[in-house]
């Protein structure tokens, strides 16, 4: 049986969240943010190599910071884009060598785990240090065994089938984000930008990256637009009738998120038609949509939105300068 699929890969993702979730309300700790623990199981899927270099890398991000950096004076989330720089610049040429060596395969959605160290080292600079590794090693344990759990028990007792959506991925490597450095870095310097000026975090690290490739699909944009305005508004409706709140509200945002991305698959597959939306960047799409959601639901969508357009337009310009001046990459 393959395990890194798309449906495992999100299944994954939400069952981590859920997790973390729990171990935070009860430990009075988040283990390295709550996208961490079912993203580490991803990579350690993807290559068990990499997915160990990636708490070493958070750890010498970390010491990067706090030796060097953690005394200029910024805002309180400032941290929060000094690390992310930091942890591309140290992961992105380890990624490189692990992929050379043949340690590392190109992810179906590009996703290499090359921003997990700075979200890692973000929550050990709020946190100490061993209570955020003990407590990611041992949700991210209990993660892999409820996924696994689940997985078995669907295929034997259910009969479902956890690898069905990788043959609809006809046009996968012509969205796939390439020359992420670039795209990343970019994005992250402008959201830096913006944070000192205004206090916002339009989307992320992610969102900007994925609309920009996902822009040179028509029918993929629309799904990506289509998502952000269904999930904020299922956000919405779910607050106004409950009391979720903080990392309950980003939890939520990110099943709805996952809901959207599966269901509209599905949809797509029951109709006939041979393309899917996203075509692969199905992680990278849920982490936008649950970004813009709950960015949308803190700041208002009217003051998030301008701000996140010009992110977008950042890394959209970056991506057709590279494609027209750097060979694209295979």
């Amino acid at each position: 049986m393959q395990l890194n699929t798309p449906e495992i890969q999100r299944l994954t993702l939400a069952i981590g969240a859920l997790v973390a979730l729990v171990w935070k309300e009860r430990r009075g700790v988040i283990p390295g943010g709550v996208v961490v623990p079912g993203g580490l199981v991803n990579l350690m899927l993807l290559s068990i190599p990499w997915g160990m270099a990636i708490l070493p890398l958070a750890l010498g991000v970390h010491a990067i910071y706090t030796g060097w950096l953690a005394s200029v004076k910024h805002q309180r989330l400032q941290a929060m884009y000094i690390l992310g720089i930091l942890s591309v610049l140290l992961s992105a040429p380890v990624a490189w060598i692990y992929l050379q060596a043949g340690l590392l395969p190109w992810s179906l959605d590009s996703v290499t785990g090359t921003l997990l160290p700075g979200v890692i080292g973000f929550n050990m600079q709020r946190q100490k240090i061993r209570p955020v590794l003990s407590s990611l090693i041992f949700v991210s344990a209990i993660t892999a065994g409820l996924t696994g759990t689940v997985v078995l028990a669907g295929t034997w007792l259910l009969n479902l089938n956890f690898d069905s959506l990788n043959p609809y991925y006809l046009h996968a490597s012509d969205l796939q984000i390439k020359w992420h450095l670039l795209q990343a870095l970019s994005t992250l310097s402008v959201g830096a930008l913006i944070y000192r000026r205004t206090g916002m975090r339009p989307g992320g690290y992610v969102l900007a990256p994925t609309a920009a490739i996902l822009l040179l699909d028509p029918l993929s944009a629309g799904m990506l637009a289509a998502g952000c305005f269904a999930v904020q508004t299922a956000l919405r409706k779910l607050i106004k009738h409950s009391l979720i709140v903080g990392l309950n509200r980003y939890v939520a945002s990110m099943l709805l998120s996952i809901a959207f991305v599966w269901g509209t698959e599905l949809l797509f597959i029951r109709l006939g038609l041979e393309q899917l939306p996203f075509q692969g960047n199905h992680l990278l799409v849920i982490l936008a949509i649950l970004s813009y959601a709950n960015d949308a639901i803190l700041a208002g969508a009217r003051r998030v939105l301008p701000w996140m357009l010009l992110m977008i337009g950042t890394s959209l310009c970056v991506l057709l300068l590279t494609r027209l001046l750097i060979v694209p990459l295979d």
